[in-house]
């Protein structure tokens, strides 16, 4: 037995014995009374004897009794507690069981992963708390990337047993952080020497070093590699596991048919495996490889880089997929999502008289210009003199277009599209026009860092005069600079991006020079997001997912394998619209009003950590090595029969009390 509250039970003792004792010693005064018989005195006499002040005293059984009773009260108040018989009342237990992908691993011999490890040993350690009707309280919290409550505080071990049998696993990286968040929330304001919190992990945690402080004490129960349930070694073989760790891809630029991929392999175990990849397009098989992935070392797991080539005109959802079972199933699959090949189409809008496409009347700046954007791989070049621009602009009339360019031509309503403007005014945010005009300049500055300027070299370049551009705010940054002022100024004029170059190409040497198309290129990809558009698409297990909604209404995300919807969630208008972190990795489809019909998400764990399958024996968190084993025996505090012993001694007190007066 052991006494939880040792120094209160100190305190009571020695302020209550002495004070009984002295209640004992202490003479009762008394006053002369006249009576009519002796036939008291001998009692009379007795209790006087019993009060005579610092006197040895007699032997009493009250005097025993009071003693008994106050002896079980001062007991009580050090909360004694019996050890190996559960976790006692008041007690609370907190079970931190990871459900991250490396517990779907399966490397014990008997074939079962090691989530299904951890929960037999949650089980076995409600179990162990339950024993001899205790009340111990137990709650237990799930994590994976993102962290809930499983079940709340309960005594109930079928209830309790129930919840961890329901446990899923999930493709997740294993983060601690924020299920220490959850505990600390369902600890609350209690004792914190109540509290015990146990870590069943395989110790795969990405996030130990921003890990808070545990309410109560931690301890950490290993699972999985060469450890069983309980934490106990066994000879450390490694894993057998080949794991795709990373996938991405785009388009060509030049060949927007040409697709190219690059993906990472990685191998876990002694020895180099060999194995076939598959690249698929939807259910169409596009190539099948055999690869041969270097074995493991001390430095960590083989690794093998993958490039891969195919033409594909079209759009859809590629996977990449390892042709072999191992010990973790998640990281043998990957999906992107191929974007259609996009060429934007653009309207170029100059003066009245210069529209021909003959080049007849055109200066050599316009016509070198048109020349240029017709190279650009857009879908077409629309030409138009202000009064045509007007009369669509007037109706709205800017479907399908991607781009409005302005050769010396001020618009007098703004598009709602992205514009590129040589020697006109395009008002935007953050940008505003002087009267006047600039004289000569070189220019002096440009940007190594705007995606527009960053690819150039403008040593040579001369101007003969400009616009009186200013930029007034941060929405606008001058990209390339002259000796009087700005000379290109890129904006984002409430989202939509535009470049104001502030000099007629006919005032300039710059079509001639090698850097006016590598601008127009680069212009024309930042202005459109033609970069972002020719990308292949996809988001991790760890990571917020997007999607675009085309309108408000419900949008669901579904496996594109069937089953039930993965998530559910409102738009409340076009735009995008965060879902949250998807649970398993996979292809999805997104659906309902405010999607589009044939809007698919690719979700892919491709994280080393998770794919390596290391079992950690021991954790470290802020520099304090955690114990490890689970809870062991429990303790159960007895001093509610101190109290109740209290109380019979005080009625057998009474009891005899009333006799002797007898």
């Amino acid at each position: 037995m052991t006494f939880l509250a040792p120094v209160a039970m100190a305190i009571a003792a020695a302020l209550a014995f002495p004070t009984l004792l002295v209640l004992y010693l202490l003479k009762l005064r008394r006053r002369p009374v006249r009576v009519s018989a002796a036939l008291f005195w001998p009692v009379a006499r007795k209790e006087v004897q019993a009060n005579v002040p610092f006197a040895r005293p007699r032997f009493s059984w009250l005097l025993l009794l009071h003693l008994l009773a106050l002896a079980c009260a001062v007991l009580a108040l050090g909360r004694p507690a019996l050890t190996g018989v559960g976790a006692g009342a008041g007690d609370r237990v907190i079970i931190l069981l990871d459900r991250g992908a490396s517990m779907s691993g399966v490397d014990s011999p008997e074939g079962k992963s090691r989530l299904e490890r951890a929960k037999q040993a949650a089980k076995a350690m409600v179990d162990s708390q339950s024993r001899g009707g205790q009340t111990t309280r137990i709650a237990v919290v799930g994590f994976g990337a993102e962290a809930s409550t499983i079940i709340g505080f309960t005594t109930s071990r079928s209830l309790l047993q129930g919840a961890i049998d329901g446990i899923t696993p999930t493709d997740q990286p294993s983060r601690l952080a924020p299920a220490m968040d959850v505990a600390r929330a369902l600890a609350g304001d209690g004792e914190e020497t109540s509290i015990s919190c146990v870590l069943i992990s395989d110790g795969g945690i990405e996030d130990l070093e921003k890990v808070g402080p545990a309410p109560g004490t931690l301890r950490y129960l290993p699972v999985g590699g060469g450890l069983a349930a309980g934490g106990a070694a066994a000879p450390p073989d490694r894993p057998d596991n080949l794991g795709i760790v990373a996938f991405a891809g785009d388009r060509a630029p030049d060949e927007p048919s040409q697709v190219r991929l690059f993906a990472q392999v990685c191998n876990t175990s002694a020895s180099a495996v060999s194995a076939g990849v598959v690249l698929t397009l939807g259910d169409k098989e596009l190539l099948r490889r055999g690869v041969e992935v270097p074995p493991a070392t001390a430095a960590g797991p083989g690794m093998l880089a993958l490039p891969l080539e195919t033409r594909q005109p079209a759009g859809g959802v590629l996977s990449l997929r390892i042709d072999r079972p191992d010990a973790l199933a998640s990281d043998n699959q990957a999906w992107l999502v191929l974007p259609e090949p996009t060429r934007p189409l653009v309207w170029l809008v100059r003066p009245e008289g210069t529209a021909g496409s003959n080049g007849d009347s055109l200066p050599a700046g316009s016509w070198m210009l048109e020349a240029a954007l017709g190279e650009m791989r857009v879908a077409g070049v629309v030409t138009l003199n202000p009064a045509e621009y007007d009369s669509r602009a007037a109706r709205g009339a800017f479907e399908g277009v991607s781009l409005v360019v302005f050769d010396r031509v001020s618009p007098k309503q703004r598009p709602p599209v992205p514009t590129l403007a040589f020697g006109a005014f395009v008002p935007a945010t953050g940008l505003e026009k002087d009267a006047g005009e600039r004289g000569p300049t070189p220019a002096v500055f440009w940007s190594r860092e705007h995606p527009v300027t960053r690819s150039l070299s403008l040593d040579t370049l001369d101007v003969a005069g400009s616009l009186a551009l200013r930029v007034t705010n941060k929405d606008s940054t001058e990209v390339v600079r002259g000796a009087e002022g700005p000379l290109v100024v890129a904006s984002l004029d409430a989202g939509t991006p535009r470049v104001d170059v502030a000099f007629d190409l006919t005032r300039s040497n710059w079509t001639i020079q090698t850097s006016f198309p590598i601008f127009l290129a680069s212009a024309i990809d930042w202005l459109t997001s033609r970069g972002q558009s020719m990308k292949c698409a996809a988001v991790l297990t760890g990571e917020p997912a997007t999607v675009s909604a085309m309108a408000a209404g419900e949008l669901s995300v579904t496996p594109a394998s069937g089953g039930p919807a993965a998530m559910t969630t409102m738009a409340s208008g076009p735009g995008p619209v965060r879902i949250g972190m998807l649970e398993r990795a996979g292809d999805y489809v997104v659906q309902g009003a405010g999607a589009k019909a044939t809007s698919h998400l690719a979700v892919n764990l491709c994280n080393l950590g998770e794919s390596t399958l290391e079992t950690k024996p021991e954790l470290t968190i802020a520099g304090h090595t955690l114990a490890t084993g689970g809870l062991g025996p429990g303790r159960r505090e007895v001093w509610p029969w101190f109290v109740m012993a209290a109380l019979a001694l005080l009625c057998v007190e009474w009891v005899a009390y009333a006799r002797a007066l007898n």
